[in-house]
């Protein structure tokens, strides 16, 4: 392989113990890929910031350097970037790294309730949908070798992207990948004998289309269940190292509502890297 499938990594840093975490990943991640680190950290500016005189913001943005720098002791061979905006952190974080070569953007996410996300939107969440970047969400403050990843796989082209992706990738890293599809329950309806008919037919039309996946897919350990699959997925990270996903669009700023892959970013047990939509 290459010394780097990510030649720059973008970390996303608030002085919060999830961005510490982001920062330990980021830089055992830099020793095994020979990547470029930059600690990027958003500065809001209010409206009235511009009438404030060029060189008391410069002084302001050099502050702030040196506080990134002396927090997370930053070392000669990484770099600090300080970024200004009146918009929302993660929109400056992805625009930033939309200007690097081969980027990886990492934050670190602790979940949110569901007052903060109707506010804002959890950074995580929102970079996972709109970033255009690849994103490694940090779940949790300990670092794990690499050893296996879990490959969510529906069928659809997307998916099959998902999963070219996942075996490069995977072989890349020496990683042993694991796939799973979800079919989700048929609703009920008050016809039983015309429920059970629909959902028989559907069950035994994906157990063939599962079948063929399986014996083409030698290298990927597939499993099916049966479920929610958000849920099903967070159960299954308890016991990888990685998940890898990939949305299915990236519509308005509600999306990640309803979005599996932003269910998964704000629960999962481990990792979870998010690809965009051109892969």
């Amino acid at each position: 392989m290459e010394n780097s499938y990510f030649k720059t990594l973008i970390v996303g840093v608030d002085f919060s113990k999830t961005s510490r975490a982001a920062v330990r990943m980021a830089r055992k991640l830099s020793e095994k890929w020979k990547s470029q680190v930059i600690f990027a950290h958003v500065a809001f500016l209010p409206p009235q910031s511009s009438s404030v005189p060029t060189d008391v913001k410069t002084e302001l943005i050099e502050g702030l350097e040196k506080r990134v720098a002396s927090f997370y002791k930053v070392t000669a061979n990484e770099q600090v970037k300080i970024l200004s905006s009146l918009n929302h952190p993660g929109d400056e974080l992805a625009k930033f790294a939309r200007k690097k070569k081969d980027p990886l953007l990492m934050v670190g996410n602790a979940g949110h309730n569901l007052i903060a996300r109707l506010a804002m939107g959890s950074t995580a969440e929102r970079l996972a949908l709109h970033s255009g970047v690849p994103v490694w969400i940090q779940r949790g403050g300990h670092f794990k070798h690499l050893t296996r990843a879990l490959v969510p796989y529906d069928f659809s082209k997307r998916g099959s992207e998902l999963l070219k992706w996942a075996k490069k990738f995977g072989k890349a890293q020496r990683l042993k990948l694991d796939g799973v599809y979800v079919s989700k329950p048929v609703p009920p309806v008050l016809d039983y004998q015309a429920w059970m008919a629909l959902e028989d037919s559907i069950m035994e039309t994906e157990a063939k289309r599962f079948k063929k996946l399986k014996a083409k897919e030698k290298n990927v350990k597939f499993k099916i269940q049966v479920g929610d699959p958000a849920d099903k997925i967070v159960d299954l990270s308890k016991h990888e190292d990685l998940v890898i996903m990939a949305p299915h669009n990236s519509g308005g700023w509600l999306d990640s509502f309803g979005s599996v892959s932003a269910k998964v970013v704000r629960r999962s047990h481990c990792p979870v890297i998010v690809l965009p939509n051109h892969i």
